[in-house]
């Protein structure tokens, strides 16, 4: 899935939210960052590529990516990463592990 057809800047699956995913986030949020956000808006994802745009643009037609896929996955563990910017380039550094069983 495209977080926008017309701006697309990553690839990744989603799927539904339950009552311990969000009480995870929320336990994440508080730890790690002053900022509360409305849990609604809380949409578990994994990102699958990231895009370029210039990259994307110029491929010739654009792709199209509309296939629904039902995925079952046991979760076993949640990496938290941090996003960091070295030299201009984007990379994530694993700050914790949480095994979930």
């Amino acid at each position: 899935m495209f977080e926008s057809p017309e701006n697309p800047k990553m690839i990744y699956l989603t799927g539904q939210g339950n009552e311990e995913l969000l009480d995870l986030h929320r336990a994440l949020e508080a730890a790690f960052t002053n900022k509360t956000h409305d849990a609604r808006s809380f949409r578990p994802h994994v990102v699958l590529a990231k895009l370029k745009k210039a990259k994307w643009l110029a491929l010739s037609p654009a792709p199209k990516v509309e296939k629904v896929v039902n995925l079952g996955e046991s979760i076993d563990e949640v990496v938290l990463y941090e996003s960091l910017s070295i030299d201009g380039k984007r990379t994530y550094e694993p700050i914790d592990t949480f095994p979930l069983s």
